[in-house]
């Protein structure tokens, strides 16, 4: 019997806000559409190396890190990953991103990443954001410092952001992959704000309307 060994990988564990209330609303097709649209969207990406799980309204994505730490691409993709889950689908995402060890094949996954990007995710995230470990941006940054800006240098803030509590957060929000659809999603995060009384709903809401102005 072969031996199972754990992987150092980056892990982003993503919980899918308002799934309940989402699984009550629509029809099985439709919920399984916004769920094979996240596989279809990396695979039309062709990102090397990667594997995804999901249960309910949790989703795992791991990738592995770039020998040289260079993790643009990777980055860009989820930020376009992100824009199209809320402007498409309507999707609101709370996660955690960090670098640690897992076993993730198609049939199972577990690890001490895993359980440490969900600690982020369900005890430190609270709004909807993806908060980052700090070796990550550590390592994006030690990439940066190398690389040559003619080639593909960028800022750090392109990708993170130091938020209001000190944790780091994944910028979607302000990238330029929003842009175009920018004003669209504000809107209807004010349609929502103003469609509940909910206080933990509300402050959800004023946070990424906040982000996005």
């Amino acid at each position: 019997m072969c031996q199972i060994e754990y992987t150092e990988k980056i892990i982003l564990f993503m919980d899918i806000l308002g799934f309940k209330k989402l699984v009550k609303q629509k029809l099985v097709k439709e919920i399984e559409s916004i769920l094979k649209s996240i596989y279809s969207f990396l695979e039309h990406k062709h990102l090397p190396n990667y594997q995804m799980s999901h249960f309910s309204d949790s989703v795992i994505l791991s990738f592995e890190l770039p020998k040289d730490e260079n993790m643009t691409d990777l980055l860009s993709i989820l930020q376009s990953l992100m824009v199209c889950l809320l402007f498409c689908h309507d999707i609101r995402i709370r996660g955690g991103m960090c670098k640690g060890t897992i076993y993730h094949t198609k049939e199972m996954v577990f690890g001490p990443g895993v359980n440490e990007a969900y600690t982020m995710e369900s005890q430190i995230a609270i709004f909807p954001r993806i908060i980052v470990d700090k070796c990550i941006v550590d390592a994006f940054h030690r990439w940066n410092e190398k690389a040559d800006p003619k080639k593909g240098g960028t800022k750090l803030d392109d990708f993170f952001e130091l938020d209001f509590d000190g944790n780091y957060i994944f910028n979607y929000l302000n990238c330029s992959a929003i842009e175009t659809y920018k004003e669209t999603i504000r809107e209807r995060l004010r349609g929502k704000l103003n469609d509940t009384e909910d206080k933990k709903i509300k402050a959800k809401l004023n946070y990424m309307i906040k982000k996005l102005s």
